[in-house]
């Protein structure tokens, strides 16, 4: 799921990053970051925001949310750990386009589901990415696979432990 929110406050940054990371949501601390150090939430905010007065773009929207909702069956057979390897799978998807991006395991809801923060802006080129429909289809392909192949493993670990 995409917020397809603005976010292009100055704020932008600090609020969606600070809902992320709320400890309340995220009681076993399952989160992670690819291009910037996931040290401390006021840490990324500002290597966020570098990034963009770096490179001279910080007109217009700042961050992308995006949000990877699991079923209860996923659930089931998901541990918590192999909730912090699709979050890096996803992330790197990100990192790969010169991204930094930020997740955190949202906890407090009837299902698990994890919320990404991506920077608008490329930390390589200075542009900002522009997300078309098409690359809203072909994000959600490859989380399909993700979890999807995420999800064979696991199965295949199940039987494996009951055939014992």
């Amino acid at each position: 799921k995409f917020f397809k929110g603005q976010y292009n406050n100055d704020d932008a940054i600090f609020k969606l990053i600070t809902y992320i990371f709320d400890p309340q949501k995220t009681p076993h601390k399952i989160k992670g970051a690819t291009s910037v150090f996931p040290v401390k939430r006021h840490t990324m905010i500002q290597q966020f925001n570098k990034v963009q007065v770096y490179c001279r773009n910080t007109k217009g929207r700042k961050i992308y949310h995006i949000i990877v909702s699991f079923s209860e069956d996923e659930e089931m057979l998901f541990r918590l750990k192999d909730y912090q390897k699709i979050g890096y799978k996803i992330a790197t998807l990100f990192d790969n386009a010169h991204h930094q991006t930020a997740f955190a395991l949202h906890e407090n809801t009837n299902n698990f589901h994890i919320h990404f923060a991506v920077n608008a802006v490329n930390f390589i080129t200075g542009n900002k990415y522009h997300m078309q429909r098409s690359d809203y289809r072909q994000v959600s392909r490859h989380v399909k696979k993700i979890v999807n192949h995420m999800l064979k493993h696991r199965l295949k670990a199940v039987q494996r432990y009951h055939k014992k």
